[in-house]
C-alpha cells in the first residue's frame, strides 16, 4: 500500500489520496483499474483523517463510464491540481455510473434467466452469467441425496475440466467450515476477501490436493446460497484468480441479490420439469385407458345393435326399442369421449398421422349435414349449407370429417335453437369451410383459449364435454397446413372458420 499526500492547487486543504495497490503488480504511482467493486462514496470519499478529506480506492473499479478519466483525477488529487470539492463530485458520479452499471446487469441477467425453463439450461445460465465481469470462476453447486453435486462450472479462459477432475479427486468434505457445503449447510453467505496460504492448507485434504489448488491461483471469493421456499438448494461460488481482482461486503450484497433471481429461475424451472412429468403421466393413463374401454365398448355396441334388431322383430316392442336406442346413444356418445382422449394423446406424443387421399370434399360435407340435420332440428336449429358442386381436395378424408363433426357438434349445442349456416367457398389454392350458428356466442377472452386442451367457455354444470373438441380440431387443420378462427361476440353466435390449402396435408404424424 502506497500513500500519498498533497495540498490541492488554490486551497489550504489537502486531499490526502491511499492507494492500495499492494500485490496487484502495482507501483504506487499507478491506480490498478482491475477490480470488481467500485467503492461506495462513503469509501471513495470519507473523512478519516482529521481535517483532510479521504479518497480510498481500496479494489479499483470493475469498470466506470469514465474510468481513464476518473483515475487521471485521482492522480491531479494528489499532485494537488484538482478541488477537493471537484473531487468529491467525480467520485459520487463514479458511484452512481456504479450503481447504473448494477442495475443493467440485473436486468440482462433476469432476461438470461427468463429465456429457459429446461433445469441444465438454467442452471448453466446461472453460472455463465457472472463470466467475466463478476468473475474468473463460477460455479455452482446442488443438494443430490446426502451429498451436493457440481451443477455447472464456467472459467474467463477455459479452464473447466482442470476443476472438475480436481473436485473429482478430491471432493470438499461435507462438514467444511469454509464454501459451499458451509454455505448450504447454514444458508449463510461467505465472503473471503483474500486466499491465505493456512485458508489453502485448510481445505486441502493432502498435499497434491494443496498443489492443485495453489495452481488456481485463487485470490478472492464469495460463496451465496440459494434458497428456494426457506431451504439452501444451491450454493453459487464466485472467485478471483488470474485478474488479481478482490471482493468486498458489496460484492457479497450484489452476489445474494443476483442469487435471488436465481433461485426464482431454478425453482421456475424445476417445477415446469415436475408439471412436465405429471401432464406425461396423465397423457399415459388417457392412453391406456381409452385403449382399454374401447374394446368392451365396441362389444357393448354390437350387444345393443343385435338386441335392437330382435327387438324390431317382435310385436309390441316399441317401448323395448326406445330403452335400446337411448342406451345405444349413450353408448356411442362414451365411445366418442374415449376417441378423443385417445386423440389427444396420440397428439401430445406427435402421433397424429394422416392418411392423404385426393377426393371431393363437397359430399363429405353433405352426409355430415344429412347425418345432423335430426339433432338439429330437435334442438330447433336447422341446418342450411351452401357449397360449390365439386371441391377436388388433398387430405386425409376421416379427419376432415372429424373436423366438421366438431364443429357442427358445437354449433347445435349452442345453437339456442337457430338456423345454422355450413359454408364451402373454393379458391385458386385454398379453400374455406365455415360453420356459423346464432346462439350464445363467446366472450373475446375466451377466443383464443378454447382451442387449448381441456378449455371451456361455458360452465361444465350446463353443458357436458371435455373442453377437447375444438383442440382436436385445430391440431388436426394445422396437420394439413391450415387455420382455425373464430368470430363471435356474446349472445350473436359464433362463426368458425378453416382456411386449409387445396393440396393440402402431411404425410407423417404431426
Amino acid at each position: 500500500m502506497t500513500e500519498k499526500s498533497a495540498a490541492s492547487s488554490g486551497s489550504d486543504e489537502a486531499v490526502h489520496v491511499v492507494w492500495l495497490t499492494a500485490g496487484l503488480g502495482c507501483d504506487g504511482d499507478t491506480i490498478a483499474m482491475t477490480g470488481a467493486t467500485l467503492p461506495s462514496i462513503e469509501e471513495l470519499v470519507g473523512g478519516s483523517v482529521p481535517g483532510v478529506p479521504r479518497v480510498i480506492l481500496h479494489n479499483p473499479v470493475l469498470a466506470y463510464e469514465n474510468g481513464d478519466a476518473f483515475v487521471q483525477s485521482m492522480r491531479d488529487a494528489a499532485e494537488g491540481k484538482l478541488d477537493p470539492l471537484l473531487l468529491r463530485e467525480q467520485a459520487a458520479r463514479a458511484a452512481v455510473e456504479k450503481e447504473h452499471r448494477w442495475s443493467r446487469f440485473l436486468a440482462d441477467a433476469s432476461e438470461q434467466l427468463s429465456k429457459s425453463l429446461d433445469v441444465q439450461v438454467t442452471l448453466d445460465t446461472i453460472a455463465r452469467l457472472a463470466i467475466p465481469d463478476l468473475a474468473d470462476w463460477a460455479a455452482l453447486h446442488v443438494h443430490e441425496h446426502q451429498g451436493f453435486k457440481l451443477a455447472s462450472l464456467y472459467h474467463a479462459h477455459g479452464k473447466e475440466a482442470a476443476v472438475r477432475e480436481m473436485l473429482h479427486r478430491y471432493p470438499l468434505a461435507s462438514d467444511l467450515p469454509h464454501a459451499y457445503p458451509h454455505v448450504m449447510r447454514t444458508g449463510h453467505p461467505e465472503l473471503i476477501p483474500e486466499f491465505s496460504e493456512e485458508l489453502l492448507a485448510s481445505i486441502a485434504s493432502d498435499a497434491e490436493n494443496l498443489r492443485l489448488l495453489r495452481m488456481l491461483t485463487l485470490k478472492s471469493q464469495v460463496c451465496v446460497p440459494l434458497v428456494i421456499r426457506g431451504e439452501s438448494r444451491a450454493a453459487l461460488t464466485l472467485a478471483f484468480a488470474e485478474s488479481n481482482r478482490q471482493y468486498g461486503p458489496e460484492d457479497l450484497t450484489h452476489a445474494m441479490e443476483l442469487a435471488s433471481r436465481c433461485a426464482m429461475a431454478m425453482e421456475n424451472a424445476h417445477l415446469f420439469h415436475q408439471a412436465k412429468q405429471a401432464v406425461g403421466l396423465r397423457d399415459e393413463f388417457l392412453s391406456v385407458a381409452s385403449h382399454e374401454l374401447r374394446t368392451p365398448l365396441s362389444t357393448i355396441q354390437l350387444i345393443l345393435q343385435s338386441l335392437e334388431g330382435t327387438a324390431r322383430k317382435l310385436n309390441n316392442s316399441n317401448e323395448l326399442v326406445s330403452k335400446i336406442e337411448r342406451v345405444l346413444r349413450q353408448v356411442a356418445r362414451l365411445a366418442e369421449l374415449v376417441t378423443k382422449l385417445l386423440d389427444v394423446t396420440r397428439i401430445g406424443a406427435g402421433q397424429l398421422q394422416l392418411e392423404i387421399e385426393e377426393f371431393d370434399f363437397v359430399p363429405v360435407v353433405r352426409e355430415i349435414v344429412e347425418r345432423f340435420a335430426e339433432p338439429a332440428l330437435a334442438a330447433g336449429s336447422p341446418l342450411r349449407i351452401h357449397s360449390p358442386q365439386l371441391l377436388i381436395v388433398r387430405g386425409d378424408r376421416s379427419r376432415l370429417d372429424q373436423v366438421v363433426t366438431n364443429l357442427l357438434s358445437n354449433a347445435v349445442k349452442f345453437g339456442a335453437g337457430k338456423p345454422i349456416d355450413v359454408t364451402l367457398q373454393d379458391g385458386a389454392s385454398r379453400f374455406q369451410l365455415t360453420v356459423r350458428d346464432h346462439g350464445i356466442g363467446i366472450a373475446s377472452e375466451y377466443s383464443l383459449r378454447i382451442f387449448n386442451r381441456f378449455e371451456r367457455a361455458v360452465s361444465t354444470r350446463h353443458y357436458g364435454g371435455l373442453g377437447l373438441g375444438l383442440y382436436i380440431t385445430r391440431r388436426i387443420v394445422e396437420a394439413h397446413g391450415g387455420t382455425i378462427q373464430v368470430d363471435s361476440a356474446p349472445g350473436a353466435g359464433a362463426a368458425f372458420t378453416i382456411n386449409l390449402p387445396v393440396g393440402a396435408g402431411r404425410a407423417a404424424g404431426a
